[in-house]
């Protein structure tokens, strides 16, 4: 009798070892994980060079008009002055994850890396740690080390270097 339950707590034992281990996420070593954005939009629309039929389609006419009538923007921070004008009770993550202004990763202020849905105290701090970036190569490469490569994707959306 003990050889057969030797036998099954060994089976078990191997069994239990050769299922697949669970890839750890890649922000897992971070202090504060990225909240999490589902699906990254199709296309995120700049708002400095968008059609007002585009922005409208998107953000609805008022805000639209008043976007087109402010423009450029320096960056995203000019963006959030119009729309907290516009439509100070919208939904800032949803509205970004449709319309921004890229931020410039080597001079944006935190401010602006902030206003990227999702975007944590945590991450903005990595965002700044490795400046000057040379080309979005190494944004991949340094940001890609504390996200997914879905969520590296969705944040690239939001940058650019000039």
């Amino acid at each position: 009798m003990s050889r057969l339950l030797t036998l099954f707590a060994l089976l078990f034992l191997v069994t239990a070892c050769a299922q697949p281990e669970a890839e750890a996420p890649a922000e897992a070593a971070a202090d504060e994980p990225m909240e999490e954005m589902t699906e990254a939009p199709a296309a995120l629309l700049n708002a400095n060079s968008a059609t007002e039929e585009e922005l409208a389609t998107a953000v609805g006419a008022d805000l639209a008009a008043a976007i087109v009538a402010a423009r450029p923007f320096d960056d995203a921070t000019g963006l959030e002055a119009v729309v907290e004008a516009t439509a100070p009770d919208s939904d800032r993550a949803e509205l970004y994850a449709s319309v921004f202004v890229p931020i410039e990763l080597n001079s944006a202020t935190k401010e602006a890396i902030m206003l990227i849905p999702g975007m944590t105290d945590h991450m903005h701090h990595e965002f700044e740690e490795y400046r000057p970036y040379d080309s979005m190569d190494r944004f991949y490469t340094e940001i890609g080390k504390y996200v997914d490569n879905t969520e590296l994707e969705r944040l690239a959306m939001y940058v650019e270097i000039r």
